[in-house]
């Protein structure tokens, strides 16, 4: 088997994450994953590499 490799500059890659608990905060998908969204967007205020669970008051 061949290998092809690019010659390029090391790449750094951070994770952020938001998350709902069902059914907390609800049953409905859409209602869930906006919550969520508004627990990601937490997540990245506070830095790289974050886990944030949605929690009342968030966004």
């Amino acid at each position: 088997m061949n290998k092809c490799r690019a010659e390029c500059p090391d790449i750094g890659v951070t994770a952020s994450l938001g998350y709902v608990l069902h059914p907390d905060f609800g049953d409905d998908v859409a209602v869930l994953a906006g919550l969520a969204d508004k627990a990601l967007y937490e997540a990245k205020h506070h830095g790289k590499n974050t886990a944030v669970e949605y929690r009342e008051g968030i966004g």
